[in-house]
C-alpha cells in the first residue's frame, strides 16, 4: 500500500521476477486497501505480507497497521507480517510505536537497496 503509484509499480515490477509464484496486488487508497483486507481477514484468507508506508493521505501507515491488527484480534486471526518501507526515519513516533507494539515487524527505508528489501520479503513469503 503506498499512495504514490510509481512506487507501487516500481515494486512489482521489482518483486515479480523474484517471486514468480506469488501474487501481488496493489493499492494506491488506503480505503480500498483497509476494505480489502478487513474481508480477507473476516474471510480468513489473508495474504502472505503487507507492505505499506507510513504516509498516506487520511490513514497514515501506523493507523491502517493497526486497523489491521484490531480486525486480527477481533477474529481471533494470526497476526499478518507488515513490512513498513518509508523515506520516514526509524526515529520518527509512529516507527518506534508501531515496531514496539508489534504493528510494523520490519522497518526499511525506501533507499535500500532492493536485494536487502527482496531478502526480507523472501524470509516471509
Amino acid at each position: 500500500m503506498d499512495d504514490h503509484v510509481l512506487f507501487t509499480d516500481g515494486a512489482y515490477n521489482l518483486l515479480k521476477p523474484q517471486l514468480a509464484n506469488s501474487f501481488y496486488l496493489r493499492f494506491n487508497r488506503e480505503d480500498d486497501a483497509l476494505t480489502y483486507m478487513i474481508n480477507a481477514i473476516h474471510a480468513d484468507e489473508m495474504p502472505d505480507l503487507l507492505i505499506t508506508d507510513l504516509s498516506h493521505p487520511g490513514l497514515n501507515g501506523y493507523e491502517f497497521a493497526k486497523r489491521i491488527r484490531m480486525e486480527e484480534r477481533k477474529w481471533k486471526r494470526k497476526p499478518l507480517p507488515v513490512l513498513l518501507l518509508t523515506m520516514h526515519d526509524k526515529r520518527t513516533k509512529e516507527v518506534q510505536l508501531g515496531l514496539l507494539l508489534k504493528v510494523f515487524n520490519w522497518y526499511l527505508p525506501k533507499s535500500s537497496n532492493s536485494e536487502r528489501i527482496i531478502e526480507v520479503i523472501k524470509s516471509v513469503c
